[in-house]
């Protein structure tokens, strides 16, 4: 017999919050706040070498780079592509922690998604980055009062596709792993991961190539208004 979905656990980054939209925005509070460092170059060269660095350093945090030195990191490397002095990867890091949080950039169609959902289900985040940020940005899409539990990897020591971050979410809302159902745009870290801690998983695919692997997504959705159909139906 088909186990009863109960509870509706969502990514946050991409899934929810539009990383890709906020990223430009956070940068103009940047360059606003810090005229003194970019006032000679040119800002589509600016937002080039800020995504580039922002691009290197994640891939860089999912293959273990810790947590305290991602940002530094980050923006030593965005300086170190504008030829600028690496003096400065602090005060853009105090910059961005201040501005990033606070962009409203909701994935189109988040905000219904998870207040629906919330009607039916228990609803939950489980989510790689950090605290200082990913509590806010909850709070700035209008969220953090639908959801049951928010499990943030650095607070427990576990991180997605660790399959001990799905079972210990599943924990918290007392429930079984196949009383819930995982939706999250990254193949290996959401998908992966939620199947192999028992969970259902929905893939918000958004045009990416289709993943040739043993583990497969239970839903493959292009959008959330597709997964909320989903949803629907279970």
């Amino acid at each position: 017999m088909k186990t009863k979905i109960k509870a509706i656990l969502f990514d946050i980054d991409d899934t929810l919050y539009d990383r890709e939209k906020s990223q430009p925005l956070v940068l103009e509070k940047i360059i606003q706040r810090l005229p003194q460092i970019f006032w000679a170059l040119n800002k589509e060269l600016i937002l080039e070498a800020f995504l580039e660095s922002d691009r290197i350093s994640t891939i860089d945090w999912e293959a273990g780079l810790h947590h305290a030195d991602i940002r530094d990191y980050r923006n030593k490397l965005f300086l170190k592509t504008l030829n600028l002095p690496l003096c400065y990867a602090e005060a853009i890091t105090e910059v961005y922690l201040q501005e990033y949080p606070f962009i409203n950039a909701p994935v189109d169609g988040a905000v219904e998604l998870v207040a629906k959902t919330s009607r039916r289900f228990q609803t939950g985040v489980i989510t790689n980055s950090m605290p200082d940020v990913q509590y806010q940005k909850i709070t700035t899409l209008g969220l953090r009062g639908y959801f049951s539990c928010v499990v943030i990897a650095t607070e427990i020591g576990l991180k997605k596709p660790d399959p001990r971050i799905f079972t210990y979410t599943s924990d918290k809302l007392s429930l079984k792993p196949g009383e819930c159902l995982y939706l999250g745009d990254n193949y290996e870290n959401d998908i992966i991961g939620a199947k192999e801690a028992g969970m259902a998983s929905c893939w918000f695919r958004q045009g990416k190539t289709i993943v040739d692997n043993p583990v497969k997504a239970d839903y493959i959705v292009e959008s959330l208004e597709e997964a909320g159909c989903v949803f629907d139906s279970l």
